[in-house]
């Protein structure tokens, strides 16, 4: 099935091309063709990599107010030839276009740019003779992305714009036009919004034509910033697709993916999605998480512990300061009252500062998740399945494991109300110095939270094989919930308490620490 067309047309506006011009595009395997009208070309822009327009003093104002929103909604790498670059009123007005926020200032005394990621265009000031052949180059090297389907229907509706429209509502639907351009429909799902605003969709597609029919397995697709999508890829490309097994991840299909550099302020990515998973909370409120926690430090996690090594003379906070991590986010003042008439007794800096003081001690660092909450891994029978790469970094290998048990026992795992009081009793046995130091015994008898007991057994039986020190994880753990309270959470009682929880072992394990000194 073909995906894509080749983008390898260039148009040419208010002029027509000599043979000498279209041999110089034939030698970057481009064909220049000439055009009437934006107009007259509009239907082919999906299928076009660039466009070339001489502009007029005449024509100029409406050519920058109404053409950029066209190639942005193909991608379109745009070559405006500019006359009288001395001319003040003409210097005037394309200045006031390009410095509005789709543009960076132009430098006049190259008199050429490329700008930025989400939109490339080059204003070239007609001062002397134009090389075809340099503007050839240019757009050679513009890498257009896949080519859109203005026909797909999502979710039962058309999204058409119009010449000069570039409505911010729209982008998304634009973006999936260009994902999914061998499709005539999909039908989609939302999935969970992410922190960063991000929309994950499971996508339905249906195809023109496919040889077994109209049922086909669902996609996904995320749609988030240009900065975060581009990053995301970069990582799978670097920490994900040589390491963690094809079937504990998604797959992106990358030809489907619309990166920075290829059109509008936000990308998309696309992958398989995986099914029949569920997220491991429900496996950890059945008591039957046990093998796929196992398996995710064994066989998910087996090439990055293998590269791992062991970090010297650096503090375990020095190690997460690296990532961006420590005090990136700082404890929100909501959670102080409640925290304090649970006894809490310093101020949250005060806590912070305590445990950033911990001295140099030897830690094994390597490549990590970095966000790996209870939305961010599911469960397929007893295989554990990894979702968002997005914060995959080089840091603690405890810091995963410890996001994990804080995201599980102060958030993903449900509480009623007549349980809080079991389950402080629950936090103040769990996160008390001494059960660090060996896994808690095996369960709480006729304890109505004996599930979430066990599983954090589990993590507490894995940890030690990811420590160095012995007091690697219970800081990590320290750290974790410290940050726990930087978020917004369901739960502003188990937050809290959280905080609690937290200075008391960081207390012990500064006595501990100089116990051990003395």
């Amino acid at each position: 099935m073909i995906l894509t067309v080749k983008r390898g047309v260039v148009y040419l506006l208010g002029s027509s091309a000599s043979q000498a011009d279209r041999d110089a595009f034939a030698q970057q395997s481009l064909d220049l063709c000439d055009a009437s009208s934006v107009l007259a070309i509009l239907p082919s822009f999906n299928y076009s990599r660039a466009i070339i327009f001489y502009a007029s003093e005449q024509n100029l104002a409406e050519v920058l107010r109404s053409f950029d929103a066209c190639a942005i909604n193909a991608a379109i790498h745009e070559n405006l030839l500019i006359p009288c670059a001395d001319d003040p009123a003409v210097r005037t007005l394309v200045s006031a276009h390009i410095l509005s926020d789709k543009y960076a200032e132009i430098d006049t005394a190259n008199r050429t740019r490329v700008f930025p990621d989400f939109i490339s265009s080059t204003f070239l000031f007609r001062d002397g003779p134009i090389s075809f052949l340099e503007i050839a180059k240019l757009c050679s090297l513009w890498d257009a992305g896949p080519s859109g389907n203005s026909s797909l229907m999502i979710d039962g509706k058309s999204y058409l714009p119009k010449q000069g429209e570039h409505d911010g509502s729209l982008e998304d639907a634009l973006l999936l036009q260009r994902g999914f351009p061998d499709c005539r429909c999909i039908v989609t799902q939302s999935l969970t919004l992410g922190k960063s605003g991000a929309t994950v969709l499971k996508v339905h597609p249906v195809f023109e034509a496919a040889a077994y029919g109209n049922s086909t397995r669902p996609l996904y697709a995320k749609l988030d910033s240009l900065q975060r999508i581009k990053q995301e890829m970069e990582k799978y490309a670097t920490y994900v697709e040589s390491a963690i097994p094809f079937f504990m991840r998604p797959n992106l299909i990358r030809s489907r993916c619309v990166l920075a550099g290829q059109g509008y302020r936000k990308g998309l990515i696309v992958g398989n999605f995986v099914e029949h998973s569920e997220p491991i909370i429900q496996a950890i409120s059945r008591g039957s998480a046990g093998l796929p926690l196992h398996a995710l430090v064994d066989h998910a996690f087996r090439t990055w512990r293998l590269g791992s090594r062991i970090e010297k003379n650096v503090s375990l906070l020095a190690s997460l300061a690296k990532m961006g991590l420590v005090r990136k986010r700082p404890i929100r003042q909501e959670y102080v009252p409640l925290a304090k008439s649970f006894g809490l007794e310093r101020t949250p800096g005060e806590i912070t500062d305590m445990l950033e003081a911990f001295p140099a001690a030897e830690h094994r660092v390597g490549a990590i998740h970095g966000d790996l909450h209870t939305d961010n891994l599911h469960v397929r029978g007893i295989e554990p399945v990894l979702l968002d790469f997005y914060s995959v970094d080089f840091g603690p290998l405890v810091y995963d494991l410890a996001t994990l048990e804080v995201s599980v026992v102060f958030g993903g795992y449900t509480v009623a109300n007549s349980e809080v009081d079991d389950w402080k009793k629950l936090v103040d046995l769990l996160y008390d110095r001494p059960a660090f130091a060996h896994p808690p015994e095996p369960q709480i008898h006729g304890s109505t939270l004996e599930n979430l007991w066990i599983a954090v057994r589990q993590l507490r039986c894995i940890a030690p094989t990811l420590e160095v020190s012995g007091n690697d994880y219970p800081i990590a753990i320290a750290f974790c919930l410290l940050r726990n309270a930087g978020h917004k959470r369901e739960s502003a009682l188990r937050t809290a308490y959280g905080l609690v929880a937290a200075e008391r072992l960081i207390s012990q394990l500064i006595g501990h620490r100089d116990a051990k000194v003395r």
